[in-house]
């Protein structure tokens, strides 16, 4: 598994036994019967008068060499892939993989150019043939029978292989990546080997979740060792990590070095409040003279350059109880900010000036129209735990209410994260970016905000010095596969982008909604009245008013100034505002991450709650024995209304169905204007309503509970997940 970008120190990687087989280079499903094994009786454990050892090779020279040649289509020689490791044992290599793959794509580029597209079916049925009977007979073996016959590592590198295959035939040959159905496999040995090694299990959760196998197996050999213990509150499908979580009242401010016993320095908090309320952003600037150090405070003003600072708390820069921190911090992110490019010209060009919320706020050039430098101003920086005041509240509100301002408008902001801080930045930069889609800043809530409203990014590594990261879009018209089709790491370690104003421009209101929802995907908070605030401010609403605002009724406030949202807001799981015209809201800001379709219907906010339009149908009166499934027939089929208790969302227990009248759903569909081309309905994502009026052809409805509507027989019937209960099963007859 060496064809991935090396990793700088690598921890424990895999090593993969090579068996001694060598392929045929016959096709690939008739393998097994020129080796005179039947795989149905191989399934069921007959090893048909073969050892142990020759089921073993037999397994791994048919699907990892096998499978490479049934895919790419070419010989491949085994003195390739094998090397002799440091005990003189014969291992699997991939290191002249990434070869192979870049001649297979120059072949298929030459018969594009050389033939029409349709000689292409071939090869790429020949390869996805390959792929499906591989799957199909891997995944028929229980995991205990696939690691008996094989060996958790050759296991792995058959999954890994089979991804990075994949991988290369959706980017060179155009194949729609729903195609491949290795894409989705998990591997519980890698994922154990990675909690064994102290990764929190909601990372290595997210990282599964969101990336191919092969980027989990890159990402395991990023991080050294620790204490799993730390990670005993900790379950993979919470949304952040609970280690990282800040508890006020027993939070301690790291020095450099725990043997540090250095001053704290202060700054002047008069100055510091007379800033704050007359709505100008706090600057810190470090004055030395001999041996005294002193913090000075001043007031942003035009013309002036300064370095935001975003970082975790969990890390130890934060301090609940002052605005101070140790001397030998303070020296110490000086120290980084002064290492920062102090001059960098910017262009206006694709910057939205006439978009308020979105805009770029252009930095004041400090070169001279020959590209001379000007006189160098004092260094300055903000850093939350210096200029946000514990109190008095009004005047944290006010700064609070400035964050966006103090981000956008900052020269750059520089990233502070305690394992990126630790790690080289002599290093490839698939390495980098996965050490940041791994970190623990990108999972916080507050540094989504900070990332996203700068005008550039830095990321500090250990050798004091930091790395700006450019947009990895792609071009336009190019897959987002095609520039790294030998490389998944490199696509996937390219998952987050805070370039969000070159994204703007071509967005609709609700596009951005939509995409700032999304962003909120894996990242937490430790303090859940924070949510609101944040959203908001990516959001450009009224901070003010926000926090004006009691935090009992903060999430009703929010949704009220929102006016408009995607009508896919109705179909959310988790938990609901307990409000009669707002019980459709989402009472938590991180649900809104889960965010799917209808997206391009807008819904807008009222005082009298979403006024919406979506197709549905109306309930009769459900049967007195309905606790937790509706049936009933729509245009001649029959569907089951079915509780969604999906990520926390209230289930149907005290809710007595057979006392609900008036009863209907709405459905998670785009409503179609000609009823003679609307699609079929099989199963979709519902909210189950109650009637109070109708009034001109328009329903008002309370928000009752979301549910799944489920077309009988439809593969949603046959696999549900999760499966049907008893109870369920009983009241399916109940039409």
């Amino acid at each position: 598994m060496d064809h991935f970008p090396p990793v700088s120190n690598p921890y424990d990687p895999v090593e993969v036994p090579y068996l001694g087989g060598e392929y045929d280079g016959k096709d690939f499903q008739g393998y097994p019967a020129r080796q005179s094994l039947d795989l149905p009786k191989l399934q069921e454990g007959d090893c048909q008068r073969q050892s142990a050892a020759e089921i073993a090779c037999f397994l791994q020279t048919w699907l990892y060499f096998g499978m490479m040649h049934g895919v790419l289509g070419i010989s491949i020689p085994v003195v390739d892939f094998v090397r002799v490791g440091n005990s003189h044992k014969r291992l699997v290599t991939t290191h002249k993989l990434r070869e192979y793959l870049h001649e297979w794509k120059l072949q298929v580029q030459q018969e594009k150019k050389s033939s029409s597209d349709d000689s292409l079916i071939p090869r790429n049925r020949d390869a996805l043939t390959c792929l499906a009977h591989s799957y199909s007979f891997w995944f028929s073996l229980s995991e205990e029978q696939r690691d008996r016959f094989v060996g958790r590592e050759i296991c792995l590198s058959i999954h890994i292989l089979a991804s990075t295959l994949e991988h290369a035939l959706t980017s060179i040959c155009d194949i729609p990546i729903i195609s491949v159905p290795w894409r989705l496999t998990r591997s519980t040995f890698l994922t154990q080997r990675m909690l064994d090694h102290g990764w929190c299990p909601s990372v290595v959760e997210q990282i599964c979740t969101k990336n191919h196998l092969a980027f989990q197996y890159y990402a395991s050999l990023l991080a050294t060792p620790s204490d799993p213990r730390q990670h005993e509150n900790c379950r993979a499908g919470d949304t952040g990590c609970k280690a990282k979580d800040i508890v006020d009242a027993v939070y301690s401010t790291k020095h450099r070095e725990d043997e540090c016993k250095c001053d704290f320095i202060s700054i002047d908090f008069d100055k510091l409040r007379d800033i704050i309320q007359r709505d100008q952003i706090p600057l810190v600037h470090l004055e030395q003279r001999g041996s005294e150090m002193t913090l000075k405070v001043v007031a942003h003003e035009k013309g002036m350059h300064y370095t935001a600072l975003s970082h975790v708390w969990s890390d130890g820069l934060g301090n609940p109880i002052s605005n101070a921190l140790p001397k030998c911090q303070i020296v110490h992110l000086n120290k980084m900010v002064s290492e920062l490019p102090q001059y960098t010209t910017y262009s206006n060009k694709d910057v939205p000036i006439d978009d308020r919320v979105w805009r770029d706020y252009l930095p004041y050039q400090q070169m001279d129209s020959k590209g001379q430098e000007k006189d160098l101003q004092p260094l300055y920086f903000w850093i939350d735990t210096l200029c946000v005041p514990l109190n008095p509240k009004e005047c944290r509100k006010n700064a609070i209410t400035n964050m966006r301002s103090i981000y956008s408008r900052a020269t750059r902001v520089l990233v502070l994260d305690a394992k990126l801080m630790q790690s080289t930045m002599n290093s490839s930069p698939e390495e980098k970016l996965s050490r940041i889609t791994c970190s623990t800043w990108i999972r916080r809530l507050w540094t989504l905000q900070e990332a996203a409203l700068a005008r550039s990014n830095y990321f500090q590594f250990a050798e004091e010095t930091a790395i700006i990261l450019d947009d990895p879009a792609p071009a336009p018209g190019e897959s987002p596969y095609a520039r790294w089709y030998d490389n998944e790491v490199m696509y996937y370690s390219h998952l987050f982008n805070f370039n969000w104003r070159k994204l703007a421009p071509a967005m609709t209101e609700l596009d951005r909604i939509y995409f700032v929802f999304q962003a909120l995907k894996d990242r937490s908070t430790s303090h859940v009245e924070d949510e609101p605030i944040c959203l908001a401010t990516l959001l450009d609403l009224d901070l003010k008013k926000l926090l004006e605002t009691p935090d009992e009724y903060r999430m009703k406030q929010l949704w009220t100034m929102c006016h408009q949202l995607p009508a896919a807001i109705l179909f959310l799981p988790g938990k609901k505002l307990i409000d009669e015209k707002f019980g459709w809201a989402p009472a938590l800001c991180m649900d809104c991450a889960n965010i799917g379709i209808p997206r391009s219907v807008p819904a807008t906010v009222t005082p009298e709650g979403l006024d919406v339009t979506l197709p549905g149908f109306v309930l009769h009166t459900p049967p007195p024995s309905a606790k937790s499934l509706i049936t009933c027939e729509l245009e001649g089929n029959i569907f089951y209304v079915r509780q969604n208790v999906k990520l926390g969302s209230p289930s149907w227990e005290g809710l007595d169905l057979s006392q609900c009248s008036d009863l209907a759903v709405i459905l998670g569909q785009t409503p179609m204007q000609d009823s003679t081309i609307r699609p079929p309905l099989v199963a979709c994502v519902g909210a189950l309503v109650k009637t109070t009026k109708t009034e001109k052809g328009t329903f008002f409805v309370e928000y009752v509970r979301m549910v799944s509507v489920i077309g009988k027989d439809c593969r949603f019937d046959r696999g549900p997940n999760p499966p049907w209960s008893d109870v369920e099963v009983a009241e399916k007859s109940n039409i």
